[in-house]
């Protein structure tokens, strides 16, 4: 049975922010697990893009994806690289004022010097009729250092984290 243990937590003030960085992050846990429960800036939608930079690189982590998203009760499997970050989605600017998005990215053996497998889950809504449901079953980030730290921002489109959202860095040991 894994246990999970809280690093940090970070709850976005007034006026919103772009990013949010986990730093010195323990290398001491077997994974990492950041919860966060969002809105983003995106108008008028009522999803937001958002995404977590490794060791505050952009460019050099090249994911390869395969993922399955339910938009609109819409099934859409794709695979595909993006070269950039593990990315998911929180509740936009035009979805219902206190609805936030359930967002969980899960690092396995993120102090190990190989490629870094990623679990990516999000699920937003925007009414009973409107919802977004995606998980990225394997993210692949071609990266082979240890992760030490990770930056959540809104998205490469400026999109920004609003008001309220909140951030959580766990660590998890096997028991």
């Amino acid at each position: 049975m894994s246990s999970f243990y809280k690093i940090a937590s970070y709850t976005v003030p007034s006026g919103g922010v772009a990013s949010y960085t986990f730093s010195n992050i323990p290398q001491t846990y077997t994974d990492l697990c950041v919860i966060w429960s969002g809105r983003g800036s995106r108008s008028p939608a009522f999803y937001s893009d958002n995404g977590i930079k490794i060791n505050g690189n952009l460019t050099a982590n090249s994911v390869n994806y395969q993922a399955h998203r339910y938009y609109n009760g819409s099934p859409l499997a794709y695979t595909g690289t993006d070269g950039q970050y593990p990315s998911g989605y929180d509740n936009g600017a035009s979805s219902y004022q206190y609805q936030f998005s359930n967002v969980h990215y899960y690092f396995y053996n993120y102090t190990s010097s190989n490629y870094k497998t990623v679990l990516v889950q999000t699920t937003c809504e925007q009414d009973s009729a409107t919802a977004i449901f995606n998980l990225n079953e394997a993210d692949m980030l071609k990266n082979t250092a240890p992760i030490t730290s990770l930056v959540a921002f809104g998205s490469t489109n400026n999109y920004t984290l609003q008001q309220y959202s909140v951030i959580t860095l766990y660590g998890i040991k096997d028991s």
